[in-house]
């Protein structure tokens, strides 16, 4: 009983500050909406339009505080992304009657009025305001007729709206028989028929629209007004060209500046990243004198990646300097013989310098993949300034006018669509598209190689990183592929195009423009001839010089296993 007393006490209280909360207040006296917004629409003969819209609001101070806000659309964008822009004036803005003040914000496609003061809260009440302003470039000009289509009210509203009326003003002159007039009623691209229409015969024709019903949240009323032609004055295909350039010039550019990027990366690609004229290809049953393997795969492919390392190890080990030793899934190598150290083509020494300086051996483990890091990235740089760079000409400066043209392009093509609509969303689409085609190009490529690994030889570790990869490149692709349609609504095709072609041209001419130099050449013929040579006749050669340096069958047996296996270990993020 007692307890029942408390919970009695405890809801009198809560009933009671309830009841006289101020929100609780504002509901019971009624909610915040529009009570009334009537449009009046003059069609001047010089196709803009002076609008006057009289909005009727119920105040409660809840959202309505200071004042209102409206939204107007002032760029439009079609699905390819060419913009069209509409003027917007205001002439005269009214509050009960009296000149209220007002300021402008950018939004996404258009621009906020702000109406009120933002030092002067409002009383709760019913208030009138009244909004005149000019705009053009609002008609539509077809064959047959001329058109008016024009969303009275707007689809952002977070109130609902009693009563919607429009009355359209027509140039004189024109008859009631030749006016086609219908309106849709719902949210954005709804067709609702909640309307009622009527054409007063005077001169000039008003065409009368009215909601008949009351609209909610978010729900507007458009206007569709068809008349005949030359009562209004027709742009010229001069004025619409001017209007399109001015618009759209930035866009322009970057198409342009898109032409001229392909010109440049063809022609100076045909220019200075074709080799020079080769030999005849002669069967070679040894390779080229004095080129370690490293080199040779340098010279061959023109960049270095993660097998240059691999080799590298075995050629050490084939040289008799090292021995490799696997056991499970990690590897490790034992120096044999210090005085083979001279033998070491230069990236070899490298590594050896960097692993095998302070002891006799090394073992491949995730707590030492900076070694093997510093170790490769001493073994590329002796490639790329040494040898490398007399048999490998890069066009560096080439790709940097290349790498500035593609940045250019992007940032140009994002820019313009952040300048005509303050398009946030559009710019960060971009930004990923990017981003996400380098990483997701990235996973696919890993799993591919991981791939491959697994088939050379089974292990669960590699079994379950195919399948974290997999799953990282097809969440990687579903990503892509949502901003790639979010781009596409709020970029265009043509932008999203351009950035996704500026990004493969980049990529392909940055390995395109690599060319040999003629000494690179003429050992790139070589070392073809000696790929020709069959795979057993070279495989047996290879095994028996291993046997002549080596002695170790245990060493030689491991090689090929190791090959396919070390350059992943050593690669960042891969199990070392």
């Amino acid at each position: 009983m007692k307890i029942l007393k408390i919970l009695l006490f405890f809801g009198i209280v809560s009933i009671f500050f309830l009841s006289h909360s101020p929100n609780i207040v504002s509901a019971q006296a009624g909610s915040e909406r529009i009570l009334d917004f009537n449009s009046q629409i003059d069609i001047r003969e010089d196709g803009k339009l002076v609008v006057k819209e009289t909005i009727t609001v119920q105040a409660y101070g809840n959202q309505i505080k200071r004042g209102i806000f409206r939204d107007y659309p002032t760029s439009y964008k079609n699905v390819l992304g060419f913009y069209s822009s509409v003027p917007f004036n205001v002439i005269e803005v009214k509050r009960n009657g009296v000149n209220d003040n007002y300021h402008f914000e950018q939004i996404d496609f258009g621009t906020r009025l702000y109406i009120g003061d933002e030092n002067v809260f409002l009383q709760p009440g019913v208030y009138k305001y009244e909004l005149t302003y000019l705009t053009d470039h609002q008609l539509g000009f077809f064959d047959n007729h001329d058109e008016l289509f024009y969303n009275i009210t707007g689809n952002g509203w977070n109130f609902p709206i009693d009563k919607v009326s429009a009355q359209i003003r027509l140039p004189q002159g024109i008859n009631a028989s030749d006016i086609e007039a219908f309106a849709y009623t719902g949210i954005e691209g709804a067709k609702g028929q909640d309307y009622q229409v009527r054409i007063i015969s005077q001169d000039p024709i008003i065409a009368s629209f009215e909601t008949t019903r009351p609209l909610r949240l978010y729900e507007g009323l458009s206007v569709v007004l068809e008349f005949p032609k030359g009562f209004v004055t027709e742009p010229t295909i001069i004025e619409t060209s001017e209007r399109f350039l001015a618009d759209n010039f930035l866009l322009l550019g970057s198409i342009v500046l898109s032409f001229v990027f392909v010109a440049y990366a063809l022609i100076t690609w045909l220019m200075a990243g074709i080799d020079p004229k080769g030999k005849v290809i002669i069967p070679e049953f040894s390779p080229p004198k004095d080129m370690s393997p490293s080199l040779m795969r340098y010279i061959e492919r023109m960049q270095i990646d993660n097998e240059n390392f691999s080799v590298a190890l075995i050629s050490m080990a084939v040289k008799g300097y090292i021995r490799i030793e696997e056991s499970g899934d990690t590897y490790k190598i034992k120096k044999l013989d210090e005085a083979k150290y001279d033998q070491l083509a230069t990236e070899e020494k490298a590594i050896a310098d960097n692993l095998l300086a302070k002891k006799d051996s090394f073992v491949f483990k995730n707590k030492d993949y900076m070694k093997v890091l510093t170790a490769k990235s001493d073994m590329t740089h002796v490639l790329d300034t040494t040898d490398g760079e007399r048999l490998v000409i890069m066009n560096k400066k080439l790709v940097y006018v290349a790498y500035a043209i593609a940045i250019l392009i992007i940032a140009t093509s994002v820019f313009l669509h952040h300048l005509n609509g303050k398009n946030d969303i559009g710019l960060f689409s971009a930004i990923f598209i990017v981003i996400g085609s380098s990483f997701t190009f990235y996973t696919w490529i890993n799993l591919k190689n991981k791939i491959g690994l697994l088939l050379n030889k089974f292990s669960c570790l590699r079994l379950l990183q195919i399948i974290a990869i997999a799953i990282a490149a097809l969440f990687a692709t579903l990503i892509l592929v949502v901003v790639l349609i979010a781009a596409f609504y709020y970029l265009g095709i043509i932008s999203v195009i351009q950035i996704a072609l500026t990004f493969f041209i980049t990529v392909w001419y940055t390995q395109a423009i690599k060319v040999r130099s003629k000494l690179g050449k003429e050992l790139h013929d070589k070392i073809l001839g000696f790929k020709n040579v069959s795979d057993s006749n070279r495989n047996r050669k290879i095994e028996d010089n291993a046997q002549n340096s080596s002695k170790d069958d245990r060493n030689i047996r491991e090689i090929s296993s190791f090959r396919n296996s070390i350059g992943d270990k050593c690669s960042v993020g891969g199990t070392i």
